[in-house]
């Protein structure tokens, strides 16, 4: 009033904490609904009797800075974890497909036929911090038959069955004689021959760039790519866990 500051929700005199005062809403400009008749006879949406869906504070963002969508991406990491963490049962083994998975599903051939991949040191980290701070089983469970499957799998310290046509006979095979209940197992796959897999255990992941066959079974996608970061990204997700999600 006149360039002058004046309270409209507490007296100065005597200032509340915020949350002793009376509740305040602010409109948050997302859903509306109400009966097209009075719509119609009123001209706007607030006729008749008005009720409020409150949502969280955390949900109140509006994006019109560079700062509000960092602010954004902050909650929405955190809440990723959480909802992470809800759907994941007490892991006793996670298996891998090797290729889109721990790589990029790539394969680079030389003049001679020679073949080589591309692999993330971060998820080799990833997976050595799993080995060395969790008694989580650690399979790789692949179709390809070129060695570099198994000389990845040697470099990383990790049980490898490759040249597998049938996917889901191995890996019961595999769970029974390990001693592994199937419904604690995470299976991450990237394609359409994991699919059996991927429905089989107790949780499927895929990495962001799956194929959709893949995409459409997974209980959880990451939002990073394969060999390139997907695999890190889950190894952070499981060793922020309580020691609870994994048991022996």
């Amino acid at each position: 009033d006149g360039g002058e500051a004046t309270a409209i929700n507490h007296d100065q005199s005597f200032r509340l904490r915020r949350q002793d005062r009376e509740k305040q809403y602010q409109e948050t400009g997302s859903i509306y609904v109400m009966r097209v008749d009075g719509f119609r006879r009123s001209g706007n949406r607030f006729f008749g009797k008005t009720v409020l869906h409150v949502v969280p504070e955390e949900r109140l963002l509006e994006i019109d800075e560079a700062v509000d969508l960092t602010v954004a991406e902050a909650l929405m990491q955190a809440r990723r974890s959480h909802s992470f963490r809800a759907i994941c049962p007490p892991l006793q083994a996670m298996v891998m497909d090797f290729d889109g998975v721990l790589t990029d599903n790539l394969v680079y051939v030389d003049q001679n036929g020679g073949e080589s991949v591309s692999c993330s040191r971060g998820d080799g980290l990833g997976l050595e911090m799993l080995r060395s701070c969790t008694d989580l089983r650690l399979l790789i469970l692949s179709k390809e038959r070129n060695p570099v499957v198994a000389a990845r799998a040697d470099k990383l310290r990790i049980l490898c069955l490759q040249g597998v046509d049938d996917k889901v006979t191995a890996l019961r095979r595999w769970s029974a004689s390990e001693g592994v209940d199937l419904a604690r197992v995470i299976y991450v796959g990237n394609d359409a021959n994991d699919q059996e897999c991927m429905r089989l255990v107790g949780i499927a992941v895929a990495p962001a760039d799956a194929h959709p066959t893949a995409l459409r079974q997974a209980n959880w996608v990451l939002q990073n790519r394969g060999g390139r970061g997907a695999i890190r990204e889950l190894a952070d997700h499981l060793l922020e866990m309580d020691d609870a999600r994994i048991a022996p």
